[in-house]
């Protein structure tokens, strides 16, 4: 027994009773005999040791100590048999080798906490930096589309079209971004795959580029972390910067060629209308099953049906809103039968719309049907408005322009000495030739300078005048004053336009006129094309005054003159027409 320092006698006297026996296994005192157990059990454990001399540790060899009776009995060896006699090795440490593998164990637990703590922070700082790499790249990779060319080649119409209603789009929201597309809730045109293809396509011709904002998870990047590709759908675009500043508001003239440019195209714009009709109307009869009748939507496998049945209605002459009503007909009646019949599998109800949609159809090539407008439920693809518009624009430019053209010819067919030369005779015996003797410049030059001794001419003449706001006048004053209302946008002096062809019809423009928005004159540049003249574009307000075969004095237009220029401003107007926003 070993006894800690400055235990009390009564302490020592309890504890060798306590350790007290006549052979192993029997002890001479019973712990109820000595007290309370709790109290007798804390002042041995606090007060003394035993060992057992020959009970060795398997590590150090020393002495196993106990501190109660229990711990011979958790060893085993608190019996006559078993009682070590002579020296014999435990299968426990003891307390000191116990003590100090503990230690050794939580000295490894923190050196291995230690550890995963400074690999998951140089985990973390290599993550950081990767991240850190991957949005330098993918910046670097934005910046570097600054320096694309201008685009090539114009794009496809189908392309072309969408990149104008993407334009329409940025405009009405006032902003320079378009997308990004997985977080529209409509078309732009007749699926999801045809605006991914569409989108490719632009950006491939280099119309269009990605912009921000974006995120790493938005792009897929090689092994040595440079950008490959960007997922189309997961990033807003922009107009490509080789084509200006960002905002489309300052890029008028992009939107206004790629819409001249459909217009030269209007079998295949009428070919994108029927697509996105079809598309709009199959959409139509499948939300009607959904959301008005809560019908399973159109089967996968019949919705190639519907868009032939709705392709082939087109062709044999219904519009747009017939084929709407004979759809909701067609639903009607697919879901009238299901409710009058068991036990139909999902789906069947949506699959009659299909078949019902065919005969009704066919049904309405000998009968009248009603046309239904397209429900505010129902979204259309956003490209439909706008190639709706060209479409009417250009059944409006080609009416007037049929009538410019026939008006065209109708002068060219009119004989020479059907003039009447009368005037002109007059003036040549005056001036000694038929050509005046100095060119308008040089007569605007000498009254500015006060040089003009000529009387002025004070006949009134018919003319026509455009001014920049795009409105045609026709006004009765003499050429001074024509030319006078022209030349005052400018520095006071006027330009003759000598337009080709049998019209015998000249113009007078304005020199030294400021350009800004507010001069541009673009119907009178129009018009001037359509009669053969392309030294534009011009600013300020620009006359049409007729002349004869053999003079070039300004003299007024006849009645179909004035038709003829009519004609042309109309066909200038439709062409200008700009176009609405579309949602």
């Amino acid at each position: 027994m070993h006894f800690e320092d400055g235990v009390t006698a009564s302490d020592r006297e309890l504890c060798l009773k306590y350790w007290a026996f006549t052979q192993p296994g029997t002890w001479t005192h019973k712990v109820a005999d000595l007290g309370s157990t709790t109290k007798v059990l804390l002042t041995v454990k606090a007060a003394c040791t035993a060992t057992i001399p020959h009970f060795v540790c398997p590590q150090c060899s020393g002495p196993l100590t106990a501190r109660s009776r229990s711990d011979l009995a958790t060893w085993r060896v608190w019996h006559p048999d078993t009682f070590p006699r002579a020296e014999q090795t435990a299968k426990i440490p003891c307390d000191q080798c116990h003590e100090s593998a503990a230690r050794a164990r939580q000295k490894a637990e923190q050196e291995e906490a230690e550890r995963w703590r400074r690999e998951k922070e140089e985990a973390k700082a290599k993550e950081q930096a990767a991240t850190q790499a991957r949005v330098e790249a993918a910046s670097n990779w934005l910046a570097d589309h600054r320096n694309r060319p201008e685009p090539g080649d114009l794009p496809e119409p189908a392309e072309a079209l969408t990149l104008l209603t993407m334009i329409d789009i940025m405009v009405r929201r006032d902003v320079h971004t378009f997308g990004p597309l997985k977080d529209t809730d409509y078309l732009l045109s007749v699926s999801h795959s045809a605006d991914l293809h569409a989108l490719k396509a632009l950006y491939k011709q280099r119309w269009i580029a990605p912009a921000l904002p974006a995120t790493i998870g938005d792009f897929v990047f090689r092994d040595d972390r440079t950008v490959e590709a960007v997922y189309v759908d997961q990033v807003p675009w922009q107009l490509a910067h080789a084509l200006g500043d960002e905002t489309p508001q300052s890029t008028p003239d992009l939107a206004e060629h790629l819409r001249l440019f459909l217009l030269d195209s209007p079998e295949e714009l009428t070919t994108l209308v029927e697509d996105l009709d079809v598309t709009t109307a199959v959409t139509y009869l499948n939300d009607l099953l959904v959301t008005k009748y809560q019908e399973e939507p159109l089967p996968e496998h019949r919705l190639q049906d519907a868009h032939d049945y709705c392709r082939r209605a087109l062709h044999s002459g219904l519009t747009f809103g017939q084929l709407l009503a004979t759809a909701w007909s067609a639903a009607a009646a697919a879901v009238a039968w299901g409710q009058r019949t068991r036990g139909l599998r999902p789906g069947a109800v949506s699959s009659a719309a299909v078949t019902n949609l065919e005969r009704r159809l066919g049904f309405a090539r000998d009968r009248k049907v009603p046309e239904y407008d397209l429900p505010h439920w129902v979204t259309p693809p956003a490209n439909r408005s706008t190639a709706l518009r060209l479409l009417e624009q250009h059944q409006a430019e080609s009416q007037a322009l049929s009538r410019f053209r026939s008006l065209q010819q109708r002068i060219a067919s009119r004989e020479t000495d059907a003039w009447e030369l009368d005037a002109d005779l007059a003036e040549a015996e005056a001036t000694g030739s038929g050509v005046p003797p100095d060119t308008d410049f040089e007569r605007d030059l000498a009254k500015l300078l006060g040089t003009d001794s000529r009387p002025q001419d004070t006949r009134p003449l018919r003319y026509a005048l455009v001014s920049p706001d795009g409105s045609l006048e026709f006004h009765t004053e003499s050429a001074d004053a024509m030319r006078t209302k022209v030349g005052l946008a400018g520095a006071g002096l006027v330009d003759r336009i000598v337009l080709p062809g049998p019209g015998l019809v000249h113009a007078y423009v304005a020199e030294v006129v400021p350009a800004s928005q507010k001069t541009a004159n673009p119907i009178a540049d129009t018009m001037l094309q359509l009669m053969g003249s392309y030294d534009g574009p011009f600013h300020g307000p620009i006359s049409f005054f007729s002349v004869r075969p053999d003079s070039l004095t300004p003299h007024s237009l006849d009645a179909e003159q004035q038709d003829l220029l009519r004609a042309a401003h109309e066909v200038a107007q439709a062409r200008a027409t700009p176009q609405g926003p579309v949602r």
